[in-house]
């Protein structure tokens, strides 16, 4: 493969390159989620957390590893 050859393939993989970074520009993109489903997102964010640290209360109680420690902030 000579010289041009070479340059010829790269040319080719820079201009395919392009043509992918057009198409992502030009893609439709999801919308930002409003306000309200944000907060919507943040209830259920946080009562998965709440029912996620009430069961491991409960397996610390079950076990007999109370012992005053906390496994973080939580």
């Amino acid at each position: 493969m000579d010289a041009f050859d070479r340059l010829s393939a790269e040319l080719d993989a820079l201009q395919q390159s392009v043509d992918r970074l057009q198409e992502a520009v030009q893609a439709p993109r999801e919308p930002e989620p409003t306000h309200l489903e944000r907060a919507i997102i943040k209830a259920q964010l946080d009562e998965a957390i709440a029912k996620i640290e009430q069961f491991l209360a409960q397996a610390d109680g079950a076990a007999g590893n109370n012992g005053g420690q906390d496994h973080g902030n939580r």
